[in-house]
């Protein structure tokens, strides 16, 4: 692959996702709200631009309160990586359990994000 395949891959994963691609969630509390692009529209987008792209994952560590693993995504021989994590409980100031999945699901669509994110 040349430079310039390669430099309008990252054009094309670095694009704007359209509004109905972001969603809505509540912050912790319930008091305030933010917009984010769910990982399965990541995906998409990888699939779109580069459908031979690779991911990878590490085993999962568990670090003092934390489960941390790490992803590699690959495209056109190109490796980047992010590392994901997340709070083994995560608990409301009530008790309540405020995790949507487990530990390493939510550390694994984390790594995927920022290695995502380390390709634009």
């Amino acid at each position: 692959m040349d430079n310039e395949e390669l430099i309008a891959i990252q054009q094309a994963l670095k694009a704007w996702f359209p509004p109905e691609d972001h969603k809505l969630r509540d912050l912790p509390g319930g008091k305030a709200q933010w917009y984010y692009v769910p990982w399965q529209s990541v995906r998409e987008r990888l699939d779109e631009v580069y459908p031979a792209w690779q991911a990878s994952y590490s085993e999962p560590r568990y670090i003092g309160d934390y489960c941390t693993v790490t992803c590699t995504i690959t495209i056109a021989g190109i490796s980047r990586q992010g590392v994901g994590n997340a709070e083994i409980q995560l608990l409301s100031s009530g008790g309540k359990n405020m995790a949507r999945g487990t530990p390493i699901e939510r550390a694994i669509a984390d790594a995927f994000k920022t290695a995502a994110e380390a390709w634009g």
